[in-house]
């Protein structure tokens, strides 16, 4: 029953049914801080060239306000180096379509500059994303699709915006999903299609 359900198939082998694109989340504090973690994600499908590009923006809010930082439970905190009070530390991975290539990646506008490796010994770019606190941005392929993953660190009420561009396949379906990690709250999801000029 899992295995054909949406848990078990979060993402589609192929894109003959519909181009799905993957927008996941993991905190990476050792905290609680997830309950206050808002999404919102938008996509935007450009289909002027022979093959399509798809513009996949995450944004990860904190609803939590500075004035609540003070009662929150000891275990509920991220305790970790350079993460503020109240703040939080998130994976956040962008999965493209099926065959696809991942472009680039951006953290509030500001290029990602890739690691090869999560071990910190291993970085060939020591201005890799997250690299002070040994985590770097990566990229790869899984199930023939390219992922983008990047560290985002941020305090209460504020919000980081990773956006990934990838170029698919003319083959593409022009239906387009996408896929995301639950949160306790609902996660706006926006898609559209870019006007030709």
């Amino acid at each position: 029953m899992l295995g054909d359900s949406p848990v078990g198939t979060m993402l589609p082998a192929d894109n003959r049914r519909a181009t799905a694109l993957g927008v996941y989340d993991n905190d990476d504090a050792t905290s609680k801080m997830s309950y206050y973690m808002d999404q919102r994600v938008s996509v935007s499908a450009r289909r002027c060239d022979a093959r399509p590009t798809y513009t996949v923006s995450a944004t990860v809010i904190s609803t939590l306000q500075p004035d609540q930082v003070e009662g929150l439970p000891d275990y509920v905190r991220a305790h970790q180096k350079r993460i503020p009070a109240g703040g939080d530390r998130q994976w956040v991975q962008l999965y493209g379509p099926v065959g696809a290539t991942l472009e680039s990646v951006t953290i509030d506008g500001e290029p990602v500059r890739w690691g090869t490796s999560l071990r910190a010994a291993a970085h060939t770019n020591p201005r890799a994303t997250g690299v002070a606190d040994r985590r770097p941005a990566v990229q790869g392929t899984v199930y023939g699709r390219p992922v983008g993953t990047v560290s985002v660190t941020l305090g209460p009420a504020a919000e980081k915006t990773v956006t990934a561009v990838f170029t698919g396949s003319a083959g593409d379906s022009r239906t387009v999903s996408v896929s995301h990690t639950p949160k306790v709250r609902a996660v706006p999801v926006k898609i559209s299609e870019a006007a030709c000029r």
